[in-house]
């Protein structure tokens, strides 16, 4: 299967989403060993790695949230790998989708000519569910 996915502009394969969500959770372990210079630093060079030529992929007034949120599914990341289970999942990704936040347009491409466009509350919400889909793969 061949997946391509555009965020705000931003064009990115598979590896790439991959490469994301690691770099995603290596801020998260970082806030979760409170590293504060670590993480300015993941954090800045994450923007810059990921942003391309189009819009900035987060923006400054969401830094907090983006890293609180790397941190939440870090400790879902350690939690799957220790205890593989499926209804811990479930309830975070309920949890996760039900906050009133605002959306982030995600288009993902299947083939050259098919594309469908998902609203995810934010990236961090694209992120967790990438996660879920790359651990499903797996099986």
């Amino acid at each position: 299967m061949i997946i391509n996915a555009e965020i705000k502009g931003n064009k990115y394969n598979i590896n790439d989403l991959d490469n994301m969500l690691s770099d995603y959770l290596n801020i998260g372990e970082n806030v979760v060993k409170l590293r504060k210079k670590k993480i300015d630093e993941l954090y800045n060079n994450f923007v810059k790695k990921y942003s391309n030529n189009a819009q900035l992929i987060i923006k400054e007034k969401y830094k907090k949230q983006f890293i609180n949120s790397a941190k939440e599914l870090y400790q879902m990341a350690e939690f799957y790998f220790c205890q593989n289970s499926e209804s811990f999942l479930e309830d975070y990704r309920t949890y996760h989708l039900r906050k009133g936040l605002k959306g982030a347009k995600v288009y993902v491409y299947f083939k050259k000519d098919v594309c469908i466009g998902i609203i995810y509350d934010s990236i961090p919400c694209f992120l967790l569910e990438w996660f879920i889909f790359r651990r499903v793969m797996e099986v």
